[in-house]
Parts: C-alpha cells; sequence; structure tokens
C-alpha cells in the first residue's frame, strides 16, 4: 500500500510538471497576434514604410495596445477580400480598417471603433458654383454618386443607386473631375493626406458632409476562431479606451495629420 501510493504521488508530481513545463504559447494564446492589413492603403491610417512595412495611425494605435500586455504582432498586407477570408478561416486573428457589416459578425467580433473619419460628398466647383445644400437622404436621389468598387455604403440601405466602377480614390475623383458623378462619397482625412503626399491635386473641388454618416468609424475584426477571442476582444477595447484616456490617440494622430483640423477647404 505505501509503495503503491509513492508510486501515485510521483504520477501527481509529474503530471503536474508537464503541465508547468507547457510551452508559454501554449499556455497564453494571446503572446503573439497575426494581424492582416488590406493592400489598400488608406494614408494616414494605412501606409507603408520604405521597407514595405505597415505603419499609421491604426498600426502605431495596434502596436501601442499590444505592446502594452507584452503581445508580439505580426503584420501581413494582403487585398481586403484575402483578409477577410483569412479571419474568418482563423489563419489571421485580426483585420482592422473595418467598418461594419452584418455579415461579417458571423464569423468575427468587433472592437470598440479604433478611429473614426469624416464621410464627405466631393463635388467639383464647376458643377455646383455655390456649396450645394444636402441635409438629408432624399437630397441626393435626383444626382449621380460614385463610390469605390468594394467599399461599404450599407449605411444608404439600398435607397440611392451608386455607382462603383471605380477602382481606387484616385480613379474616383478623375471620373468626379470629367462629370461622370456630381458627386464622389470618400473619407476627408484620406483624400486631404493623398493631396498632402502629392499624389492627388484637389483644385476646383470642394466637400460638405455626408448626410446619413457624416462621421463613420473603423474596428478591429477578431477571428471568432482564435481560442480566446473573447479576451482579445477585451485587450483591445480596453487599450483602445487606454489611449483616449492618457492622450496617447490624440498624440499618434498628431504625429501624422498636425493640428489642423482636416475639415477646413
Amino acid at each position: 500500500m505505501i509503495a503503491g501510493g509513492h508510486r501515485g504521488t510521483r504520477f501527481v508530481f509529474a503530471l503536474l510538471l508537464g503541465i508547468l513545463c507547457l510551452p508559454a504559447a501554449a499556455a497564453n494564446p494571446l503572446r503573439e497576434i497575426l494581424v492582416c492589413w488590406e493592400d489598400g492603403l488608406k494614408p494616414p491610417y494605412l501606409m507603408l514604410d520604405p521597407s514595405s512595412r505597415p505603419t499609421g495611425i491604426a498600426v502605431d494605435m495596434v502596436d501601442e495596445i499590444f505592446k502594452r500586455r507584452n503581445i508580439k504582432v505580426q503584420h501581413l498586407v494582403h487585398p481586403w477580400k484575402r483578409c477577410l477570408a483569412e479571419v474568418e478561416s482563423g489563419e489571421v486573428d485580426l483585420v482592422p480598417n473595418a467598418s461594419y457589416r452584418e455579415e461579417r459578425a458571423r464569423y468575427a467580433l468587433y472592437s470598440a471603433p479604433l478611429y473614426e473619419t469624416h464621410l464627405v460628398l466631393f463635388y467639383t466647383h464647376r458643377r455646383f458654383p455655390e456649396p450645394p445644400k444636402i441635409a438629408r437622404i432624399d437630397d441626393l436621389k435626383a444626382f449621380r454618386l460614385g463610390g469605390i468598387l468594394g467599399f461599404n455604403y450599407d449605411q444608404y440601405e439600398g435607397k440611392l443607386p451608386i455607382e462603383t466602377s471605380a477602382r481606387n480614390r484616385r480613379a474616383l475623383l478623375r471620373m468626379l473631375e470629367v462629370d461622370r458623378y456630381d458627386f464622389a462619397i470618400e473619407q476627408l482625412e484620406i483624400v486631404r493626406m493623398m493631396e498632402a503626399r502629392g499624389e492627388i491635386r484637389l483644385n476646383g473641388i470642394g466637400h460638405t458632409p455626408d448626410p446619413v454618416t457624416p462621421i463613420k468609424t473603423f474596428h478591429v475584426l477578431i477571428s471568432k476562431r482564435h481560442p480566446d477571442a473573447t479576451q482579445l476582444k477585451i485587450v483591445l477595447d480596453e487599450g483602445i479606451a487606454g489611449l483616449q484616456r492618457d492622450g496617447s490617440s490624440r498624440r499618434i494622430k498628431a504625429r501624422y495629420l498636425g493640428s489642423a483640423d482636416p475639415r477646413q477647404e
């Protein structure tokens, strides 16, 4: 009986030792996170540095959140649809820069808003010598609206016909300039940064706030296939709140945007 008891004790001890010696990654699924960024860049929120590494406001915010938790972040850059497919399958853990769509909530959790942008209607002064008065969705029904292929326009609930043949923002604005549209729907901060970087010119182009969604929020998608998706959402939500509370989000934005109000003409 005593010998058997010793064997039982040794077995329990060996079992506990084995558990304690499990690799840290198995014990802590949040030790390293794989993030997929879209290759359709969104300056100043998502850009590439000279070494083709992601940089920008959204990247810096995600990095800072996980740095504070001692969680390593690995960045990938893929086409948007591939990022969505891989967060659905669990091949990647996070996809930032996502606006809300109900279909994505089937396979991903949404973080709190990571950042917000001003959604505006760009127009040419040639078409509208005086600023157009657009106060509600019905005011847009008489006009031709342009958007970008694959972008989310769910906020209009299918009430407006939007031509989305433009492949990118430059093409959208070029089509506006040649009167393909009356209004081009875009995010003000991104277009302003593209102008500052010399990628586009806005001569003769003005803007007015979108009457339905003047401010649009962007989130981080969290794969529901991650073994600790709920905890990962908590880390992100608390991290976003922490960046706002201690002023870090403001400092990160100022690093790229400066102190100017992007809504100014």
